[in-house]
């Protein structure tokens, strides 16, 4: 599609456009934001007919408002157009005003500030610690006049024998040249003040790929020895799952070390399955096919943005990075089901629910005791073949002891199908004639392939 459009191309697609509050609403606008957009687009349009009309009609506010941001007052657009960066341990952060991140990680009894962001209305923080230590869920920012800021840190996550936990604020922040940044109700805290940080600044990208709805930006390419470095981060349009929380996942296949102690402990190659729709992970590929997975970096939640190649296993110097698909998951407990349990024996229900866009099936449910069951049940396909199911878990609220098995769909290769396994703690408890369904955990691709070519010879050393 033409980028280049004149005002006066632009205007006569936006004179088909009905635009829609909830369209408008999608983009988290306030009420004064969505009426200033109506108001400055609808002043522009002029009623006239062209080769543009069918396309304008079958168009939505969202993509044509990204085309006529030059010409709706820059007051309107503040909010919307926050400038980008990326960093270190923390991702993609937007801001529209002066930010600071951390230069360096900071380390106090055994546990570490491996990176935080500061600006006027908003503070993250990436703490770790090893196994051996725990992360409490929330820790507080006091500056040196007395204001105070609890931060509330998410569920815990582990990688190498480290445990880390990300955590955020929202609101009015008081600037500072000292901070305090204290773990929960101990002594355990970090001094901080204005030399520890320094001022970010907006990606550019160097390359993008995308299917429509996810994108594919990449920062940086950098070349040190025989170790090629690609710093990226991922974009997304609107999708069903906007009002939860979406985790994406990891799109690298672990270090250079654990390939080391793979191929030490009897594993013919590494990785040991190809990258897949459902488990995709970076591949650079040469001009003669061969192919090498992308890395993490030593430091396990440190550098999350970036991929790391072995340039010894590959030759030439075209390169293509290749990505079958983005994966994420993420987890709602708004789901609420009631299953019929039989007194004995199984019952076949090919049961089709539907939650938030993407349909699922419950396949079976078999009484094999009175105090264990066994329950099936696999995502299906969407309407949208760039957004891809691929496996999902149901949480029982009546039943608390439960071991799920993940089984192959021979018939749909990128598909899984679950089967739990539910049982009382103790013979003394039975399983009633009701099963209480209380929430989902989905996993789904967004599917490709994302693939970015560049000659090596051009790569800065």
């Amino acid at each position: 599609m033409n980028k280049n459009f004149s005002e006066d191309e632009i205007l006569t697609l936006l004179n088909d456009v009905n635009i829609s509050d909830n369209e408008l609403s999608e983009l988290n606008l306030s009420d004064v934001d969505k009426n200033n957009i109506s108001k400055d687009v609808m002043k522009k349009i002029k009623h006239k007919n062209s080769k543009w009309k069918k396309i304008a009609a079958a168009a939505s506010i969202s993509g044509i408002l990204l085309l006529s941001i030059p010409f709706i007052s820059s007051n309107t657009f503040a909010k919307m157009m926050s400038k980008l960066t990326i960093i270190s341990g923390i991702g993609e952060v937007k801001f529209d005003n002066k930010g600071m991140t951390l230069k360096e990680s900071k380390t106090n009894n055994n546990i570490t500030l491996n990176s935080m962001y500061i600006d006027k209305n908003k503070v993250i923080v990436m703490l770790s610690t090893n196994n051996k230590n725990k992360l409490c869920n929330f820790a507080t920012l006091e500056d040196n006049k007395g204001n105070i800021y609890k931060i509330k840190l998410n569920e815990g996550m582990c990688k190498d024998n480290i445990r880390a936990r990300k955590g955020n604020f929202k609101g009015n922040i008081k600037k500072s040249d000292k901070y305090t940044l204290t773990l929960g109700n101990s002594k355990n805290s970090f001094s901080l003040n204005s030399n520890d940080f320094k001022e970010v600044s907006e990606v550019k990208n160097l390359y993008t790929a995308t299917n429509g709805v996810t994108t594919l930006n990449i920062t940086s390419i950098k070349r040190d020895k025989d170790i090629l470095k690609i710093t990226y981060y991922v974009t997304d349009k609107i999708h069903p799952y906007k009002k939860h929380p979406v985790f994406k996942e990891s799109l690298n296949k672990g270090t250079f070390e654990s390939e080391k102690d793979a191929i030490k402990h009897g594993y013919k190659k590494f990785p040991p399955f190809p990258s897949n729709i459902a488990y995709p992970y970076f591949e650079l590929i040469d001009e003669y096919g061969h192919r090498e997975c992308g890395h993490d970096s030593a430091k396990p939640f440190v550098n999350e943005n970036e991929s790391l190649f072995n340039l010894k296993k590959l030759k030439g110097k075209k390169l293509k990075l290749s990505l079958l698909s983005v994966p994420y998951w993420y987890n709602s407990e708004k789901l609420k089901l009631t299953l019929d349990i039989p007194k004995q024996g199984k019952k076949t229900l090919n049961r089709i629910e539907t939650f938030k866009g993407f349909k699922f099936t419950i396949i079976s449910i078999e009484r094999k005791s009175p105090h264990l069951i066994k329950l099936r049940y696999t995502p299906l396909d969407t309407n949208n073949p760039k957004l891809i199911p691929t496996q999902m878990n149901l949480d029982v609220a009546n039943i608390c002891e439960c071991k799920g098995n993940i089984l192959d769909d021979t018939n749909r290769p990128n598909k899984k199908v679950t089967e739990d396994t539910l049982y009382t703690k103790n013979n003394k408890d039975v399983i009633g004639d009701k099963l209480e369904i209380d929430g989902i955990i989905m996993r789904y691709s967004s599917v490709g392939p994302f693939e970015i070519e560049f000659d090596l010879d051009k790569i800065n050393k």
